[in-house]
C-alpha cells in the first residue's frame, strides 16, 4: 500500500467524525428544540401492522435516518449504551449502528429499531425528547422475538406512559422477514 493510500485510509475515520460533529450534531449531542427540528424532518406514511388504518397512524411520524434529528437521537442511544459493557472485552469498543431500521415518533416519545456492528443483537430503543435534549429511556427489546405482541408488551412494560398508537403502528417487518 502506498504512503498516500495509508495516510488517506488512516484519516478517513477522523474526517468522518469531524463531519458528523459539524453537520450532524453541530457539536451538540441533542437539539434544544424539537419543534425546530421537526420542521426539517420529512414525514412519511406509516403502514400499520396491527390492522389499523393509515388514518389511525397519522399521529406517528417516521423520521428519516439521515436527518440531523435522527443523528441526535442515535447519539443519545449510543452515549447511554457504554454504561452496559458487554462481558466480552473485545466488544468493549464504543457501540456503532450497522443500520437504523426505523425511527418513529409520537409527541415526545421516540422508538428506534436498529442493528449494530460487531456482536450485539438488534434492538428497539425508547427515547424521549425533553427540553434539555433527547434522553435514552431504555431498551424496549433486544434479541430475536417470537412475535410482535411480545415486543409491544416489553416496550409498554419499559415505558408505561408511551402512547399506545406508537406501539400499535410500529412496523416489525425486519424482525420477522
Amino acid at each position: 500500500m502506498s504512503r498516500f493510500m495509508l495516510a488517506r485510509s488512516s484519516l478517513l475515520p477522523v474526517l468522518m467524525t469531524i463531519l458528523f460533529l459539524a453537520v450532524g450534531c453541530g457539536g451538540n449531542t441533542a437539539p434544544q428544540s424539537a419543534t425546530a427540528m421537526q420542521t426539517a424532518t420529512s414525514q412519511t406514511s406509516i403502514t400499520p401492522t396491527t390492522g389499523l388504518t393509515e388514518d389511525e397512524c397519522a399521529d406517528v411520524t417516521r423520521i428519516p435516518p439521515d436527518v440531523p434529528e435522527a443523528q441526535a437521537i442515535g447519539q443519545a442511544i449510543l452515549t447511554a449504551l457504554p454504561a452496559t459493557q458487554p462481558s466480552d472485552p473485545q466488544q468493549a469498543a464504543p457501540y456503532e449502528f450497522a443500520e437504523i431500521w426505523s425511527i418513529d415518533r409520537v409527541e415526545d416519545w421516540i422508538i428506534v429499531q436498529a442493528s449494530f456492528k460487531r456482536a450485539l443483537e438488534p434492538g428497539i430503543f425508547i427515547v424521549r425528547d425533553t427540553p434539555s435534549g433527547f434522553k435514552y429511556v431504555g431498551l424496549g427489546w433486544g434479541g430475536r422475538p417470537d412475535n410482535a405482541d411480545q415486543i409491544r408488551t416489553e416496550i409498554a412494560r419499559a415505558a408505561p406512559d408511551i402512547p399506545p398508537v406508537l406501539l400499535d403502528c410500529l412496523d416489525f417487518g425486519r424482525w420477522f422477514s
